[in-house]
């Protein structure tokens, strides 16, 4: 998901420019900077009105929902797992549009003991420190390149930025990181 809860925090500040097809803008947020490889995001010409700019650690979800309140249009996941980017449904599109719902018996699902929270999952933190008087700025990375369910490989990058002034060596950047 995008929303932050297993991934789509942004790395970086991200500068969205006036002028971008809003296509384009969603396409770009959701398979470049969010690693969706599964999407089915409809033609939309409109091009923005101005320029969309967030901070790293920004949700990928924020960004898409001010994009479509912008045009109107909404984006999900649909039954199959797909991202969707459409124009808003209204009661009048309630009959020409088909029912998103199927019937299987394959797979039934009565219990589980496996409670995850997904917004807390992070394989990837960047801990930036304070900046010395010479203009170093104290950082470090941690990443799970591990063979773990739940390490890059697997469930791709859940990226987390920590930004603590208290910490003024990169040793304590990198405890600090290896810690989260």
């Amino acid at each position: 998901l995008l929303d932050g809860t297993i991934s789509g925090k942004l790395k970086n500040k991200t500068i969205i420019p006036v002028g971008t097809r809003v296509d384009s803008a969603i396409k770009m947020l959701v398979h470049d900077l969010g690693g969706e490889t599964k999407y089915i995001i409809d033609e939309c010409t409109t091009t923005l009105p101005y320029s969309i700019e967030k901070e790293a650690s920004v949700t990928i979800a924020d960004v898409l929902e001010e994009i479509c309140d912008i045009v109107s249009y909404e984006c999900f996941y649909n039954n199959e797992g797909y991202f969707r980017f459409r124009k808003a449904l209204k009661p009048e599109d309630y009959n020409s549009t088909p029912v998103s719902w199927y019937y299987t018996t394959s797979g039934l699902y009565l219990s589980g003991t496996r409670d995850l929270k997904w917004n807390d999952i992070r394989n990837s933190i960047k801990v930036i420190g304070t900046t010395l008087d010479n203009g170093t700025t104290i950082q470090a990375i941690a990443q799970d390149n591990s063979s773990s369910d739940l390490s890059i490989g697997a469930i791709g990058e859940r990226f987390e930025l920590i930004e603590d002034d208290n910490i003024f060596t990169n040793e304590l950047a990198q405890d600090r990181a290896d810690w989260e």
